[in-house]
């Protein structure tokens, strides 16, 4: 019993670690041949003939928007970066603390990466996410208790200020189901992870099962793969719903959510 006890510890200590060293970017995707592709093309076409040729027309258009879409990648990029030297201030943590002694500073390590990937998601996209975890959105609640503080950490990181709405009775299901599988969608996209076929779950949505935390989240990644497969399906066969502007949560999907 010894034995199996220790190799699951171990096993323990390696999945936190994993989760712990995940890092967040924000994937390219324009490859950087198109640029040079382009550039032939257009300066073939405007040596051989007029200006105003129509042919190549769509070459610029084409090469306008991958530059463009290049510029938003590195910007991201940035912003993630920055988001990561970005510190909670002490105030916070000794808060979190007061209210939540049992956890460990190795364990407040981890919450703190999980609340950067939360934020790192309004980075990737401007619209609402549920919540996957209530480690995570404790931390959010004690932050709000310093606005000064909170909207400081906000305007430094997204250059807005992220609102926290809980789910009401007037919120519906379809609503907190599309947050919860745009924060999928994203937080795999965070880690490199494909989403429909994902190697592990992604950090925000293993957080509470590796903490244990109470009347946490638990999601199996076979089972959330699937259901975020079927949404996909659901979605392309009826009209899509604008998102929200702002996030909510609920005890049910996952406590909370912001934009």
């Amino acid at each position: 019993m010894s034995k199996i006890k220790i190799n699951q510890e171990e096993y323990a200590s390696t999945m936190f670690q994993m989760f712990l060293s995940l890092h967040r970017y924000a994937a390219k995707r324009w490859p950087r041949w198109l640029f040079f592709t382009a550039f032939i093309f257009i300066s073939w076409g405007w040596w051989k003939t007029p200006f105003f040729v129509i042919w190549w027309l769509p070459v610029v258009v084409v090469t306008v928007v991958v530059f463009y879409g290049d510029w938003a990648d590195r910007k991201r990029n940035q912003q993630l970066q920055q988001l990561n030297e970005l510190k909670i201030d002490r105030v916070v943590w000794q808060q979190f603390e007061q209210c939540y002694p049992q956890v460990s500073f190795k364990h407040r390590r981890l919450i703190e990466q999980g609340f950067k990937d939360y934020w790192a998601l309004h980075i990737l996209r401007k619209q609402a996410y549920a919540m996957p975890s209530h480690a995570v959105d404790a931390l959010w609640h004690i932050f709000l208790e310093y606005p000064e503080l909170y909207r400081q950490f906000c305007l430094q990181s997204l250059g807005r200020v992220v609102q926290h709405q809980p789910y009401t009775a007037h919120s519906s299901p379809q609503e907190q189901q599309q947050q919860l599988y745009a924060a999928w969608q994203y937080s795999c996209r965070l880690h490199g992870l494909n989403p429909q076929h994902a190697t592990h779950l992604p950090r925000l949505f293993a957080i509470d099962q590796l903490l244990q935390w109470p009347q946490g989240q638990t999601f199996v990644l076979e089972q959330i793969q699937q259901d975020y497969v079927q949404y996909l399906k659901s979605q392309s066969s009826s009209s899509s719903s604008s998102s929200s502007s702002s996030s909510s949560c609920s005890s049910g999907c996952s406590s909370c959510g912001g934009d």
